[in-house]
């Protein structure tokens, strides 16, 4: 039985759309376009990216596990906000400390972090997009009207807008979202995420579809009443689909053409 003709298809980026480690290369390259003209040698600006992405991701995992005790205490959004902000001023920082004091105030402002969310991708030497993604985005744009498509990521909409940009996706995309979008990271065990996602798109669940790469998306998104299919670049003999989960599993993205065309056509 089909579906409503009018549907929302919301992509996760990391590991669905874009490769994450060509994400982060980009990110290592644009504090070599920085920082190597002030002095430091480019194998120490990649010892001191390494370093800062370690400690920043490691903390911002921990701040995801901390925000569904946020949430108990009824100012989830804002304390959740105010401590990512904190975690990006310690990565700013920490390069910082790295630079000569006669450059400290001119680096400073190119290592501001929404600065480098965009402009790290958007401008990035190196492509970030798995091989098939562009074509496959082109032809779901193009076979019916009816069909909009977004990205949601755990990453800030400036990091998201700046992937778009990289690789002039703009035109396939009605809305871009990011933590800071919903104020909430994406496993909040509540769902707060998907539920606010679905406002900013203004959709219902039941027309909406969110194609992501990990079980724990798959159960937050069924949970809210959206479709789930799940993008397995890498497929492990180890990967069981549980039994009480219902979502299909696909190779890459040119595998996601039927599914959708079967629902809109």
């Amino acid at each position: 039985m089909k579906v409503s003709p009018l549907l929302d298809l919301i992509f996760d980026l990391h590991g669905v759309l874009a490769d994450v480690h060509a994400v982060n290369k980009n990110y290592q390259k644009y504090l070599e376009k920085i920082l190597v003209p002030v002095g430091i040698q480019r194998q120490k600006v990649i010892e001191i990216h390494e370093i800062a992405f370690r400690n920043w991701i490691t903390e911002i995992f921990l701040l995801f596990e901390q925000f569904d005790e946020f949430e108990k205490t009824g100012s989830n959004s804002e304390v959740f906000m105010k401590n990512y902000r904190q975690i990006d001023n310690k990565w700013e920082e920490f390069i910082l400390n790295f630079v000569g004091l006669e450059h400290q105030k001119s680096i400073s402002s190119l290592l501001s972090t929404p600065r480098v969310e965009y402009e790290a991708l958007a401008h990035g030497p190196h492509p970030i997009l798995f091989p098939e993604v562009s074509s496959a985005l082109e032809k779901l744009f193009n076979f019916n009207p009816h069909l909009h498509m977004h990205i949601a990521s755990s990453a800030s909409s400036r990091h998201v807008k700046g992937a778009v940009t990289l690789h002039n996706l703009n035109n396939f995309f009605q809305r871009l979202i990011g933590y800071d979008t919903v104020r909430a990271p994406k496993k909040a065990s509540s769902g707060i995420y998907f539920k606010r996602m679905l406002q900013f798109i203004g959709t219902e669940p039941n027309r909406a579809i969110f194609v992501g790469d990990s079980l724990e998306e798959a159960t937050l998104a069924i949970k809210s009443g959206m479709r789930f299919v799940m993008v397995l670049r890498n497929k492990s003999s180890t990967f069981k689909k549980p039994r009480s989960l219902d979502f299909k599993v696909i190779d890459n993205l040119t595998d996601l053409i039927p599914i959708i065309r079967a629902l809109v056509d």
